[in-house]
């Protein structure tokens, strides 16, 4: 069964809880509503539920508009809520509560599904005797007795240890490939990553990131594995800038599904670094630019050559064995080497993407504009959104990001920071160069440049 909204928005009083809310679950998956405390998760579970009627929009089933008018008509429709907090009589037993509604007939599932579900635990036990793990899990006994076509999961692993989150998990990843549609709501992003098929940002009432399939982590073009098997290495970098400071016999390699921390200060040398290898520096300089895979060159060229600019990392570099790869850029001055004040939306896009989705582009960053206005009208942590957006779109196999949250909130900077980790989790390689405390953590190699030469630190 698959489920619909459309345009879905739900008013608290004068607060605006869900704002044009649009969104697919398709069946046979696993689908995370992810998001931030009051982002309006469990509002949205509450409609889909029928414990809720949205204030406007509409819910298609399988095509069809329904209208929910309350849980019970829901149940009647295939749909099953198991609470984070699970609503049980704590005074009468498993079975009881499990069978409460349920026809004589349905006795005979409940034994083989309690086996799975709770193994030895006797049925005649008193729910109050039992823990809270235990009652999540009887909660969704009791759901799947009624056997749902679409079952939702809030928070269900907010109670469970590791061990039983593998067990839901691979027992819910059965009942999805028998087509049961599954939504779990979380704010747990790794745990989205690790176990569910595809993943829905709310923030603010908002979707701010669509369904992201884990089978569409292989780059457009080129084959599964492919660009977490190169290498691209930088080799004797030296420059001497008439104006900004020198750096000396520089060097690094960074690989698909890596990410290289380079911190440093302008003064020691950063913004020299950041324009030599963008490609965007040429006099007084001298260093080597190499692809390899597995130890075979693919591609090589000198710093000072025209083969190596902003242009080409950006527009593609041909590779030895027929591939070709493109790097995303972010410079430290997103507002004229990134784009102009005086552009419109749509051509900062189409300036780098010129068969880009400008509207789908502006909705992921989450931008409220216009793509005919002026980029002139975005707050400079807007403009740092769209910029990334627009670099990480086409899934570029390597990303040089200067200063990627500078200017941005505590929240932004997380959000920056999943989408980078995301990157190269999806084989990207990445370079950062960053003055300020970028999460080390996140990291695979780390440099310090000082005085205009870079050392490796632990």
């Amino acid at each position: 069964m698959n489920i619909e909204l459309k345009n879905i928005c739900m008013y608290f009083s004068r607060k605006k809880v869900l704002d044009g809310v649009n969104i697919t679950f398709e069946e046979g998956k696993i689908h995370a509503l992810l998001g931030d405390n009051g982002a309006g998760k469990s509002t949205l579970a509450n409609i889909l539920n029928g414990e809720l009627k949205p204030t406007s929009g509409s819910i298609l089933i399988d095509g069809k508009e329904t209208l929910l008018k309350n849980a019970k008509q829901a149940i009647q429709h295939g749909i099953a809520y198991v609470h984070q907090t699970p609503v049980l009589a704590e005074s009468i037993s498993i079975q009881e509560n499990v069978m409460l509604g349920l026809d004589r007939k349905t006795k005979a599932l409940f034994q083989i599904l309690s086996k799975n579900w709770l193994g030895n635990l006797e049925p005649t036990k008193l729910v109050k005797d039992v823990g809270s793990d235990t009652k999540f899990f009887i909660a969704l006994l009791s759901a799947l007795l009624k056997n749902p076509k679409f079952l939702i999961l809030d928070e269900p692993t907010a109670l469970l240890d590791e061990e039983q989150r593998d067990y839901l998990f691979e027992n819910l990843k059965s009942l999805a490939a028998s087509g049961l549609n599954i939504l779990i709501i979380t704010h747990n992003f790794d745990e989205a990553e690790k176990y569910c098929n595809s993943i829905v940002r709310l923030e603010d009432g908002k979707i701010i990131d669509f369904s992201i399939p884990k089978e569409a982590k292989i780059s457009p073009g080129l084959k599964k594995n492919y660009s977490e098997n190169l290498t691209f290495t930088f080799e004797n970098l030296t420059a001497r800038p008439l104006n900004t400071p020198s750096i000396f016999n520089a060097g690094f390699s960074v690989s698909g599904q890596e990410i290289v921390l380079i911190k440093g200060l302008p003064e020691d040398g950063l913004l020299t670094l950041e324009n030599l290898i963008t490609g965007f520096y040429k006099d007084n300089c001298e260093g080597k630019f190499k692809i390899t895979q597995k130890g075979n060159e693919l591609y090589s060229c000198s710093l000072k050559s025209n083969l190596y600019s902003t242009k080409t990392l950006r527009k593609g570099i041909k590779l030895k064995d027929g591939n070709s790869i493109r790097a995303g850029i972010i410079p430290t001055d997103r507002k004229y080497r990134a784009s102009n004040p005086e552009l419109t939306i749509e051509q900062i896009i189409k300036a780098e993407l010129k068969e880009a989705d400008v509207n789908k582009i502006i909705s992921l960053a989450d931008i409220d504009i216009q793509p005919s206005e002026k980029a002139v009208n975005l707050s400079g942590g807007m403009l740092q959104r769209l910029i990334l957006t627009r670099e990480l779109y086409p899934k570029p196999q390597l990303l040089i990001l200067c200063q990627p949250l500078q200017g941005l909130d505590v929240r932004a900077c997380e959000i920056t920071c999943e989408k980078i980790v995301k990157a190269a989790e999806e084989g990207a390689a990445v370079i950062i160069l960053s003055s300020s405390d970028f999460t080390s953590v996140l990291c695979n190699q780390k440099f310090v440049l000082k005085n205009g030469k870079m050392e490796k630190v632990n």
